[in-house]
């Protein structure tokens, strides 16, 4: 695979692999990133859930810096199904200027699923924007997840 390494500097828009044991060192940069999606998904993470799977091996951070400062900053695992398929998923990402990064990033992850015996990339939780946006990167909307408040709507009748 191609992208960097974390013992190597911080290359611009260079996607850089981190394992458990460079996460103490990088933890506090990408953290606010996590915030973020913590705030939109607080009901099925948290930020504590997120650091133990990145210090237990589960989790492989990855980032890319830009001039200045880190750009993105997502997390990955290898999911064996019922069936044996190995999937590269991505349950966690945040990031800012998608257009700088997105090309890049999207080549790491196929050499990264490839490197991993995945057959597939799947993001999980991904939005209907990041689904149009990734058709020109091969990648398709698989399926849709439809929520149903059991507290907002226990006792109401619908037949």
């Amino acid at each position: 695979m191609e992208a960097g390494n974390a013992g190597d500097s911080m290359m611009d828009n260079t996607p850089m692999v981190f394992k458990k044991d460079d996460i103490p060192s990088i933890w506090g940069s990408v953290k606010p990133f996590f915030e973020n999606v913590i705030r939109l998904n607080e009901n099925y993470a948290s930020i504590g859930f997120i650091h133990d799977k990145l210090l237990d091996g589960s989790y492989t951070l990855i980032a890319i810096h830009d001039k200045e400062k880190i750009v993105l900053a997502m997390v990955c695992e290898v999911v064996t199904c019922p069936t044996g398929r190995n999937v590269l998923m991505i349950p966690h990402l945040s990031g800012i200027n998608m257009e700088l990064w997105l090309p890049v990033l999207v080549d790491t992850l196929y050499a990264l699923g490839a490197d991993l015996s995945c057959e597939e990339v799947m993001i999980s939780g991904g939005r209907l924007g990041w689904a149009r946006e990734m058709k020109k990167y091969g990648g398709e909307l698989s399926h849709v997840t439809i929520m149903f408040n059991i507290k907002d709507n226990q006792g109401k009748t619908y037949a």
